[in-house]
């Protein structure tokens, strides 16, 4: 709801803007009319920037929802997980791998390893890079955790399968 108010407090800022070049276009000093058309529009931010804020106080207080570590990760032998380990497992699965990079910062790493070659390989390098970002974005290539189980481990996982959708996750 937000969203929608601030868009339409902007988009009739626009409007505004482009009503006001119209009618500063019927001057005959281009200075004065873009002198007074940046005057005029940087008005209009501000003001439309209070109004959105003083909007904003009103809306009503959304609560926020305090997390609750469940603690409820199995694991599955004679070993402890380090504290840093099940914190992350505790929040769920999602957590469990580093997060994979954008789109905006994998173009931003190209760019950045481009910078370290040479002049003339530089426009190369880039562009392999940026080819590179664009073919990972066109399959679509998603991050899943590995499916893979030791073979005498096997039996015991699958015996755990039903615990651990009742209770939790399963740590191996």
């Amino acid at each position: 709801m937000a969203k929608i108010i601030k868009a339409e407090y902007w988009r009739q800022v626009r409007l505004f803007q482009d009503f006001l070049r119209v009618i500063l276009a019927e001057g005959t000093d281009q200075k004065y009319i873009d002198r007074s058309y940046n005057e005029y529009r940087k008005l209009a931010g501000q003001v439309t920037e209070f109004l959105w804020q003083r909007t904003r106080t009103s809306f009503p207080m959304v609560q926020k929802q305090a997390k609750t570590a469940s603690n409820n990760v199995t694991v599955l032998g004679n070993f402890s997980l380090p504290n840093n380990v099940r914190k992350i497992l505790d929040i769920g699965p999602k957590y469990s791998f580093d997060p994979g990079a954008q789109r905006h910062q994998l173009l931003a790493m190209a760019r950045r390893a481009a910078t370290c070659t040479s002049f003339q390989e530089r426009e190369r390098a880039t562009s392999d890079a940026v080819n590179c970002v664009m073919s990972k974005a066109a399959t679509g290539s998603t991050r899943k955790p590995p499916l893979s189980c030791p073979g005498s481990l096997r039996p015991t996982v699958n015996s755990f399968k039903d615990n651990a959708k009742e209770t939790g996750r399963v740590a191996l």
